[in-house]
Order: C-alpha cells, then structure tokens, then sequence
C-alpha cells in the first residue's frame, strides 16, 4: 500500500517542504506528491503531466505511467527504490525527478521539475533556480512545513507557498518572500541536500 510521504524533508528547488503532502497543486488539484510504500519503503510519485496548452497528456500513478493514447511512447518512467525520473521520450528533457539522499529509505529528498500546468504556465525548479515562467522567479531560501500543500497556483496569477499567498505584482527577483503561518525564512539548511546558495 502507497501513502504520501509526510514525513519526507524535500528540497524542491530552494525551497524546503518539511511535513508537506503535496509538493505541488493547480487550484488545490494535486500535480505532484511524493509516495512511500508501506511494505517496501520504495519512494513513489503521483504526477500528472500537462502540454503547453494545458491538455492532461500523461500520468504517473503510484508509479505506473499512463499516457494519452495517441502519445503512447511519448514518455519513459525510470525507477529505483531510492530514484525516479520522468522524461520526454523523444527530447530526453527531464520533467521530474527525485532522488534520495543518504542511506536507502532516507527521507531527505532532492527534488526537480520541469512541469506545465494545467493553465499552459512552465513551472521549473531545480536546485539552482527555480522559476514560474510567465510570473515568478523565487529566488529566496523558505522552508514551507506542516501543509497540506507546498506550491498551490491559481488561475488568477497567484501563487501559495504553505499558507502565504505572494502576488506577483507585487513579487520581484531576489526579493525575500514574507513569512507567514507555516512558511520560515531559511538560515541555515539543516539538511546535506543541495545548497540554498546560488
């Protein structure tokens, strides 16, 4: 049996979801969560992949992978107890992956994606930048813990971290985010995963 991994401290970008069971959500509609298999401790995803016009054109589920059916092959699923990689076929263009870090079974994630949602908006976060094309770029280390959701975007250009909701005409590059209910500026990176530092 799958169960979302709560107790994970993943590192999605540079931003810290400690205690977070989906890392990232459209209008509250799950897009990425992070899975544990009660049996084996084998991590686990549940994602669901958009095109640039917003179209649902795969999914992964409990690490099965289901795609559209005229774009059967479009994809590839790689997956190892502590691994998983999800890429387009036909680019080799990663789109998500997530690795543990340290001892098999750590709970200590690194998290990429490179994901469209489902209003057509690029949502990239890599350890070295992380980016939402058409309004954010977050440039500051936060720690977002105890949510239901780390990420939540709205059709209506706004986006939730935890429970602080950022405007982004009122957000600019390299500006600290403000801290709110479950959201915490970063000092000091408690984990070995990747820096925070650009």
């Amino acid at each position: 049996m799958w169960r979302s991994d709560k107790q994970s401290r993943a590192l999605l970008g540079k931003v810290l979801l400690t205690n977070v069971q989906t890392l990232l959500a459209y209008e509250t509609t799950p897009i990425l969560t992070v899975l544990r298999s009660d049996q084996s401790g084998d991590l686990g995803i549940n994602c669901r992949v958009y095109d640039e016009r917003g179209h649902h054109v795969a999914s992964v589920s409990y690490n099965h992978l289901r795609e559209a059916d005229h774009l059967r092959g479009s994809f590839t699923f790689e997956r190892s107890p502590n691994h998983l990689k999800l890429e387009e076929t036909k680019t080799g263009l990663t789109l998500c992956e997530i690795q543990s870090v340290g001892d098999s079974g750590s709970s200590d994630l690194n998290v990429s994606v490179r994901l469209f949602l489902p209003n057509g908006e690029l949502f990239e976060a890599t350890p070295k930048r992380m980016v939402s094309h058409t309004n954010y770029q977050l440039d500051a280390c936060t720690i977002i813990r105890d949510s239901k959701i780390g990420f939540d975007f709205s059709g209506e250009g706004e986006l939730r971290l935890g429970a602080t909701l950022i405007n982004p005409l009122n957000s600019a590059p390299g500006m600290p985010m403000m801290a709110g209910s479950g959201m915490y500026p970063l000092l000091n990176n408690p984990l070995a995963l990747s820096s925070c530092a650009a």
